[in-house]
């Protein structure tokens, strides 16, 4: 049902029914015979509810987002999204292009450099794909710094071929069960 062409007098009527929260707090809150016109009516909405708004940033903004010497993949891109949401209607193109200038020398700038996306959603397939490379070498890392065994369960053995795996002591814990029994 279309309420573009009907009498002011409805509109003024069925518009409180589509109100909720605070809209509908404000809209009890007025004062009785306040209102002449559901022109005036918009108009008071519109002002007291733009006070609460946050103007959007411009798109040149993000061209001030570049990774930190010590920032992860993962949280620059975070990061960027979070900017990205607040500014006002960044293209693809410019977020694909700002996103990739600031990028750190890395494996993922280098491999836009070789071979570019076409799209965002292949920018950020391609992404996702580096920032779980980047977090496997993060784990690593820090498993060899520990000194964890369980680091090498995954990893081959130096002595034998890639195709041999080590595997787990299962009987250094006897609260744990081998679940692959030979």
């Amino acid at each position: 049902m279309s309420m573009l062409h009907a009498p002011e007098a409805v509109l003024c009527r069925c518009f409180p029914v589509t109100l909720k929260g605070s809209a509908k707090h404000w809209w009890n809150a007025l004062n009785k015979r306040s209102i002449d016109s559901f022109w005036q009516l918009s108009q008071k909405f519109i002002h007291h509810f733009l006070a609460d708004t946050k103007q959007k940033l411009p798109p040149h903004v993000l061209i001030q987002m570049r990774q930190g010497q010590d920032e992860s993949l993962r949280a620059y891109f975070k990061r960027f999204q979070a900017k990205r949401l607040e500014v006002n209607d960044p293209g693809s193109a410019v977020a694909m292009s700002v996103l990739a200038a600031g990028l750190q020398d890395n494996e993922l700038a280098d491999s836009l450099a070789k071979k570019p996306v076409a799209n965002y959603e292949q920018l950020m397939s391609k992404a996702h794909r580096y920032m779980d490379m980047e977090d496997v070498r993060a784990y690593k890392t820090s498993a060899r710094r520990i000194g964890t065994s369980d680091a090498t369960i995954l990893t081959p053995t130096a002595t034998t071929s890639t195709r041999n795996y080590q595997k787990p002591e299962w009987h250094k814990d006897p609260s744990r069960t081998n679940p692959h029994p030979n």
